[in-house]
């Protein structure tokens, strides 16, 4: 069973039932075991009715089965702690032991003696076993156990009412409930005053007939109908000695027995009688009377327990009325306009909504959400102003006012994290209290985002579809201390969005933000933020602009770099489309101007080569052994080339024979070792089978193979003096140690040279832990804490130093880093992936590799004191791109 929230939708419909069982069976209940002791007119003896016994255990005892759940479900309802503050409010405590020891401090003693079934085991326990006088047994012993319990049950009801009071606002919904309610309580009251006026009368005629038998000295047992009296026993004094009269007709002097205010229940019969509807009515009617009169007409004798309970009921008459009439008084008031109680505030605005609901004809749902969320709002404030209040304290006291509310949210974001104070106390002061009901939707995908919202309370799940794909789905919980509406952060800093707010300028939402729970949380608005951003000119700012300009560039050349390929292959298809077997194509020459410019491109960039004269493209090609682009070779060398080979007119201008093509060939295997396997000639794969292999091949690609064969022209000693020459230069351009000199010092790699790409590494791991352990960190028991959340955040902070841990490593700027811990059950393992990356002319694979290892040893550091025995293994990259070594994967 999961822990309530005291101010939550269940509990607030449990206390009121919890409520309203309490007082039925204060009220109605506990009152009936008063009826059950009789008078036997014929008899004079004091019996009891069997029939309301079982009625009043079984009804006793349904009432209490509500009370057992009340028990259970305290020990499953959280508290707010006062000595907590979490962002603006109290924590709410969620710990079972410590819910417990709470509740066994407060409450738990009352509610066992309030639960306890004394009155049945009285009935059906103790009566059975007595010896002796029953009915007078049964009678003592109830009014007792009555007694005793009163005062823990009316002790419970007052805390469960402050409890509704304190989540909804006000006991009852409406006006004429809240009348109502009063209404019954009052007679509830007679209630109970007629129960005990009928007890005390039955005790008052057993107390003659006592008096009277001790007088004659008779035997005072045969006065209850449970013994069986002797054919001599004659009792017909009583009816002489025990008149009916009433208390203005007995004299002073007399000896008759005073019955006072009692002797109305034994004139009319009340007492004798056993059924009970009648009985019970006359008692409510005389209770609600006398309640009524304030107990004015009531002729009392001198018994003293007679005249206690005459000025309890004058006094209780007296204070339940003056509360009925303030109470009924209160809610009647809802029909006048008032400005001076919060509470008809609520009432009339709830009125206004009411009527307006109906004016507009909503449907049942929508009219359900509104009546929520008014009632949650009332829930919170209390019809209490907090953007007033604040506005109207000093400059400096509302400063710390927001600061505690809400500096610790704001410092939740990143790019607000390192912000100065001035700034910070401006995007503080701006921040407004906003709340949500269940199943509210804050934003949709692809609506406009106007606000930014940070999470004080409730819980709330953030979706996307990435712009409807078929198949994709994400999904994350945001929850106290969370944020949504980043998007404002890059369109607040950009100079081109108006200052104007308009659905035009505004940025698009990604994702769908809905409320799980009631959430309570502050909003900062577009226009607030956008203002902050153009008055105050803060460092942070300028650093923040510049980088999402600079990123904003790189997305602007990436698009117009791949529209422009797009028009060239466009032209290029054109071209092709409208070849018709002339002597010059337009399509081809375009082709072997591209395929020149790919070749030349990196010659022109190299100083080293630059004072070659390459007055044709063969020169470029004699020298493109010594420089290239490895991804233009990687990529898109082989479809050119084919495509030479396919028009014979366009071979003519590329390369004069095919030899040459073949030299290029050898020319790249020598530079790329990893591509021997192709070009390079030996005893099991000769040179004759790579070509064919090549023709099928290109074939593959352009659905014909090359004119004439790949290697139509080449000589068998050709090939082999180069397969030769490619033996020896594979063997001599053999890679060896980059950080190792010519001289063997250490050294770092100057990456100067290299040109800056996207760079993504991927590292995974793995830790054992055996099956203990791995129960340990499922279950959250760990003495140090949430191990897999640490080691996160460990991983993540290792990535970012690994220049500092690894010597000769360069220090790199990360644009991302993630790490991910799974728990594996099938090994008892924590399975671990890292993933760095980063824009630079170097590889991230240290970082990524560092992130998992980092990771992994926090995991073992965090959970060595319950085994030795863990091991980290298999730390190892899985894959990277990016680079000029380009693409690389591990192999399944």
């Amino acid at each position: 069973m999961k822990i309530l929230d005291p101010q939550g939708s269940f509990l607030q419909w449990w206390n009121k039932i919890l409520t309203l069982s309490c007082v039925i069976a204060v009220s109605i209940i506990d009152p009936l075991f008063f009826y059950i002791p009789v008078i036997d007119g014929q008899r004079k003896c004091l019996d009891l009715d069997k029939t309301l016994e079982t009625t009043a255990c079984v009804l006793r005892t349904f009432i209490d089965a509500f009370y057992i759940l009340h028990i259970i479900f305290q020990f499953r309802t959280g508290f707010i702690a006062p000595s907590s503050r979490v962002f603006g409010r109290g924590e709410l405590v969620e710990d079972p032991w410590t819910i417990a020891k709470r509740y066994f401090s407060s409450y738990f003693i009352v509610d066992i003696l309030a639960i306890l079934p004394l009155p049945q085991v009285v009935v059906l326990v103790i009566i059975p076993t007595v010896e002796g006088p029953v009915s007078l047994v049964t009678k003592e012993m109830l009014k007792t156990v009555i007694f005793c319990q009163f005062v823990p049950r009316f002790a419970r009801m007052y805390p469960l009412a402050n409890a509704i009071k304190r989540t909804s606002g006000i006991l009852a919904e409406t006006a004429w409930a809240g009348a109502v309610l009063n209404l019954i309580l009052y007679m509830l009251a007679s209630h109970v005053i007629g129960a005990f006026w009928f007890l005390i009368s039955v005790e008052r005629q057993d107390r003659c007939w006592n008096d009277e038998c001790k007088r004659h000295k008779c035997d005072s047992k045969y006065l209850y109908c449970g013994e069986v009296r002797p054919p001599s026993a004659d009792y017909s004094f009583l009816n002489s000695s025990c008149p009916f009269i009433s208390p203005d007709e007995i004299n002073s002097s007399s000896s008759v027995f005073n019955f006072g205010i009692f002797i109305d229940a034994l004139q009319s019969g009340v007492a004798e009688k056993r059924d009970f509807p009648k009985k019970f009515s006359y008692c409510f009617w005389w209770g609600l009377r006398n309640l009524s009169s304030l107990g004015q007409d009531l002729k009392t004798s001198t018994f003293v327990g007679e005249i206690v309970f005459a000025v309890f009921i004058s006094i209780a008459g007296l204070v339940l009325f003056a509360l009925l009439i303030g109470n009924m008084q209160k809610y009647l008031q809802y029909i006048m306009p008032s400005t001076t109680v919060r509470v008809d505030e609520m009432v009339a605005n709830r009125q206004d909504t009411e009527q307006w609901m109906a004016h507009r004809m909503l449907p049942g749902d929508l009219r359900e959400r509104i009546r929520r969320y008014e009632q949650y709002k009332w829930q919170e404030t209390r019809g209490v102003e907090e953007e007033t209040i604040i506005r109207n304290l000093p400059k400096d006291l509302r400063r710390d006012i927001k600061r505690h509310l809400c500096l610790r949210l704001l410092r939740r974001v990143p790019m607000f994290e390192q912000m100065d104070e001035l700034l910070m106390d401006a995007l503080c002061d701006q921040l407004k209290l906003t709340l949500f009901t269940e199943s509210s939707y804050i934003v949709r995908e692809g609506d406009l985002v106007d606000e930014m919202l940070f999470v004080m309370k409730g819980k709330l799940v953030s979706t996307t579809t990435n712009g409807g794909r078929t198949g994709f789905y994400n999904a994350s919980y945001l929850v106290a201390g969370d944020f949504c509406g980043e998007e404002l952060l890059t369109w607040a800093l950009d100079t081109k969005s108006s200052s104007n707010i308009t659905s035009s300028n505004l940025p698009i939402s990604t994702r769908t933000v809905q409320a799980r729970t009631e959430v309570e949380a502050f909003s900062l608005m577009a226009n607030d933020l956008k203002f902050i951003a153009s008055q105050f000119h803060s460092v942070q700012w300028r650093t923040w602009a510049a980088c999402f300009i600079q990123a904003a560039w790189r997305r602007h050349c990436k698009q117009k770099l791949a529209k422009s390929l797009r028009e060239a292959e466009d032209r290029l298809q054109d071209a092709l489309a409208t070849e018709a077997g002339t002597s010059t194509s337009l399509g081809a020459t375009i082709y072997a101007s591209r395929f020149a410019a790919n070749l030349l491109q990196p010659l022109r960039l190299n100083n080293r080569v630059a004072h070659v004269a390459l007055y044709s493209l063969q020169g470029a090609l004699n020298c493109f052994s010594v420089c290239f682009d490895r991804r233009y070779v990687c990529s898109s060398f082989l479809v050119d080339l084919g495509f030479c080979h396919r028009f014979p007119l366009l071979s003519s201008s590329i390369c004069n024979e095919t030899k040459s093509t073949v030299m290029i060939l050898r020319r790249i295997a020598v530079k790329f070792p990893h591509s021997r396997r192709l070009f390079s000639s030996h005893s099991s794969h000769d040179f004759t089978s790579t070509i064919a292999e090549f023709n099928k091949e290109m074939e593959s690609v352009f659905g014909e193979a090359p004119l004439n064969g790949f290697a139509g022209s080449v000589s068998n000693d050709s090939m082999a003096q180069e397969s030769q020459q490619t033996s020896q230069k594979i063997g001599e351009s053999t890679p060896g140690l980059t950080h190792i000199g010519r001289t063997g010092e250490a050294q770092m790699v100057d990456v100067s040279p290299k040109e800056s790409s996207k760079r993504i590494a991927i590292a995974s791991g793995k830790v054992i832990l055996g099956k203990e352990v791995f129960d340990l960190v499922l279950a959250n028991q760990l003495a140090k804490g949430d191990v897999l959340s640490v080691a996160k955040i460990a991983g993540i902070s290792g990535a970012k130093h690994t220049s500092t841990l690894i010597p000769l490593c360069h220090n790199i700027t990360l644009s991302h880093v993630r790490v991910d811990l799974t728990l594996n059950p099938e090994d008892f393992s924590v399975d671990i992936e890292g993933e760095a990356v980063s824009t630079g002319k170097t590889g991230v694979e240290m970082e990524a590799l560092t992130a998992v290892t980092v990771a992994g040893l926090t995991v073992y550091d965090m959970c060595k004191a319950a085994s030795k025995d863990i091991q980290i293994k298999n730390v190892r990259l899985e894959c990277k791109t990016g680079g000029k070594s380009g693409d690389w994967s591990r192999e399944k």
